[in-house]
């Protein structure tokens, strides 16, 4: 049964020879962000944030690269960001890759119905992106570059689009807000293939707004997505909780939850010196569907700060076990000196 379904995707996705992933492509990826239900248009923090919000200024400003493994639709896929990119934290790096192997090759007999050739073809895809941020009177402003290109049986598809990001956020006394926008395909770019064939990728505009609460140890984030081809957008809501630490502290511990469009979501991330580990759940809306599980792993240069409870045991140990105190010198009474003297001399003329 998966198996059939699995066809009906397929052929539900390969309605005509030729066709482009740009719609996967456009799907939400990273651990982390899945994990809070794909709401992180404005909390777009880490190398994920190539996918998402390019303009916001990343909180760790050091080398900090993530590789990201999962499966949707129970096709696997791969990604790799990367900030700071040449000692600068305005640039940033990211990639993904897709494919299926193993589709048959199907043709329509006389009555109309598909039959197996015995033929054998593999389908890929690879995004590229690199994106340039720069603040602008207290708005970010960031723009990206992406590159296309799919193989599909003997043919190939390219194409080259521009995004824009925005991002602002203000602080409050007991809270933080943030908002985000992004609007994606710019130029209105489609993908040229080998054969001829042009595909329209859709325009995308996204809009997030996220909350900081309790000294930004909870995050609540809402997004909202409009795509060119969709009747209606589309709502991803999700939440950050940390547990133990924060954003620049570590060890940390963070959990997560969301609602990504109808699926429901769970996360977990912990940081551990600088090695940054992270896990998503998607339990899709369909039931014949199973479920999805996102990994990462990555690493960052930053220097972390000991988290709150480390710190506290710190504080709490006495200073002077760590240090040498100065002691003061006892000066001796002379006049025991001279005593102990006459005496000693007094003892050697008796023996002698």
């Amino acid at each position: 049964m998966r198996y059939f379904v699995k066809i009906w995707i397929l052929l539900f996705l390969f309605g005509h020879l030729v066709f482009s992933s740009t719609d996967f492509v456009l799907n939400k990826f990273g651990a982390r962000p899945v994990g809070q239900g794909g709401a992180y248009i404005s909390r777009a923090n880490g190398p994920e944030a190539i996918f998402y919000n390019w303009s916001k200024q990343p909180v760790l400003t050091d080398d900090y690269f993530k590789i990201d493994a999962g499966r949707y639709l129970d096709i696997p896929f791969y990604t790799f960001g990367y900030q700071n990119v040449f000692n600068t934290p305005n640039l940033r790096f990211g990639y993904l890759t897709m494919g299926i192997d193993d589709i048959y090759e199907t043709e329509l007999n006389d009555d109309g119905q598909p039959i197996d050739t015995g033929k054998r073809f593999s389908n890929t895809a690879h995004q590229l992106y690199t994106s340039y941020r720069h603040d602008f009177y207290g708005t970010d402003i960031g723009i990206r570059l992406g590159g296309f290109l799919e193989k599909l049986y003997d043919s190939t598809g390219r194409a080259i689009t521009v995004d824009l990001g925005l991002y602002r956020s203000w602080r409050f006394s007991s809270f933080t807000y943030s908002s985000g926008l992004v609007y994606k395909n710019l130029s209105n770019a489609s993908v040229l293939w080998s054969s001829g064939h042009q595909d329209e990728i859709p325009r995308v505009l996204g809009f997030g707004q996220t909350f900081g609460l309790f000294e930004e140890k909870l995050f609540l984030s809402f997004d909202l997505e409009k795509e060119s081809d969709w009747d209606t957008p589309r709502l991803y809501s999700g939440f950050e909780y940390w547990l133990t630490g924060l954003e620049k502290t570590s060890p940390s511990m963070a959990v997560r939850g969301g609602y990504k469009h109808k699926d429901l979501t769970l996360g977990l991330g912990m940081n551990l010196g600088g090695m940054i580990i992270d896990y998503s759940y998607i339990h899709p809306r369909y039931s014949f569907l199973d479920s999805d599980h996102i990994f990462s792993v990555g690493y960052s240069f930053h220097s972390f700060k000991p988290s709150y409870y480390d710190q506290k045991k710190l504080n709490n140990i006495n200073e002077d076990t760590l240090n040498y105190r100065e002691e003061k010198f006892q000066k001796g009474d002379v006049r025991l000196l001279l005593e102990a003297h006459f005496k000693l001399v007094d003892n050697i003329q008796i023996q002698y």
